[in-house]
């Protein structure tokens, strides 16, 4: 299981991007923050396992890093994936999340409309 873990390090390693937390192909889908997430979380486990495969503790602890920086905004759209973070210095983040019970008014996403 050990070598399983190490080869799956490496293989995270090898799906790197420009913005350092690339993922498979298959990865990409509506809701992708939660593999992206998961990913980051594998590599910390990595490294409490002392399997890190071909990189150092350091390099891995780093790349997990890497993940956790997307949703603040090392991303392609270089917006903060948490909701309401203007007044915490995320001047482009989201006010809602899309959801369908929002209907498709045609300020339903206006924050004049937003209420919580």
């Amino acid at each position: 299981m050990k070598q399983d873990v190490s080869n799956q390090v490496n293989y995270i390693f090898s799906t790197n991007d420009l913005y350092r937390n690339g993922l498979p192909d298959w990865a990409y889908h509506w809701g992708s923050n939660l593999p992206r997430a998961a990913t980051g979380i594998f590599l910390l486990n990595a490294v409490k396992l002392g399997e890190t495969g071909s990189h150092s503790v350091q390099e891995t602890q780093q790349h997990a890093q890497d993940f956790l920086h997307f949703f603040h905004g090392q991303n392609p759209l270089n917006m903060v994936y948490l909701t309401n973070m203007a007044s915490y210095g995320g001047e482009h983040s989201s006010f809602q999340f899309y959801h369908a019970w929002y209907g498709d008014t045609f300020n339903a996403y206006s924050l004049q409309n937003f209420i919580g």
